[in-house]
């Protein structure tokens, strides 16, 4: 379910008058719909994307709901990449949320944020732990604070169309003896941004069951994250096994993640390997965009 608020709260919230709001309502600029008794109102989502194209300024952004101070911090991925290494040193998840949103709300792609900012900041908790610089507990935070943001970024993103039984669908997960869900929940939010509907499966699915899954939902895109390859020689037979099947189903099979090195995407057939969430989003939009 959508999260509605009204011209007021938003005329609150980057500092404008309501009956501009109001006026921009009317116009088309901002998607609205109206309660029983005739009132405006807004989709969240549509107010940040507003935000965002229009270069608005966010004075009061807890009066729709977001956290205090978003919108006011640096917006370069090179100091979003610090803060967020900052805020796992120093366990604030709230700094963790601003400083993503910041950059969101500013107009920084939603890829760009994910390939270029936490990707690599999670790289560096994975070596700072490695090397003693940093506990268990320190990384397990940080990637708790990660599931965290991103499950708000997507409460933020625009939904794509109500399904209509024609729109395409995508849907995936991770793999049996993958512990990493990161990568996954990035790739929900990557095919949503996209403009496809994104159904995310869950971790930890043998491949039997994405098998299944093309059988019976048919999906346009399947995408599997793999974080971890525990056999290199049985997943690259059983990822060939299942692209025949997508195949098979019209449907692309797109693969990405960490594990997948050189020598073992060089071995996958019918298969799109996305070596980023960049890569993913043009591969959504290439097959299955407008």
């Amino acid at each position: 379910m959508q999260e509605l608020v009204s011209p007021k709260q938003v005329a609150r919230a980057i500092g404008a008058s309501e009956s501009s709001l109001k006026r921009w309502c009317d116009n088309g600029l901002l998607p609205t719909t109206r309660t029983a008794g005739g009132h405006r109102r807004i989709a969240l989502n549509g107010v940040l994307k507003f935000i965002r194209d229009n270069g608005h300024q966010l004075v009061d952004p807890e009066v729709i709901g977001l956290p205090s101070a978003v919108g006011t911090g640096e917006r370069t991925i090179t100091r979003a990449r610090e803060t967020l290494l900052e805020a796992f040193t120093q366990g604030s998840e709230s700094m963790a949320l601003r400083c993503l949103l910041d950059l969101y709300i500013g107009g920084t792609e939603v890829t760009q944020i994910f390939d270029d900012v936490i990707a690599p900041a999670m790289a560096d908790v994975g070596k700072k732990w490695a090397g003693g610089q940093m506990e268990i507990y320190e990384e397990r935070r940080a990637v708790e604070f990660m599931t965290t943001t991103l499950m708000e970024i997507g409460r933020l993103l625009p939904a794509p169309g109500v399904d209509d039984g024609t729109a395409p669908v995508a849907m995936g997960g991770t793999l049996s003896g993958d512990p990493y869900s990161l990568g996954a929940r990035m790739a929900v939010l990557t095919v949503r941004d996209a403009g496809v509907q994104s159904v995310f499966l869950g971790c930890g699915l043998p491949f039997e069951t994405y098998h299944r899954a093309v059988e019976l939902e048919r999906p346009s895109l399947l995408w599997i994250s793999v974080g971890a390859i525990e056999k290199p020689p049985e997943f690259i037979s059983e990822a060939n096994r299942l692209a025949a099947r997508c195949k098979a189903n019209d449907t692309l099979l797109a693969m990405g993640g960490r594990a997948l090195g050189r020598e073992v995407a060089g071995k996958l057939q019918s298969t799109a390997v996305c070596e980023s969430m960049a890569e993913l989003s043009r591969h959504v939009r290439s097959r299955l965009g407008d």
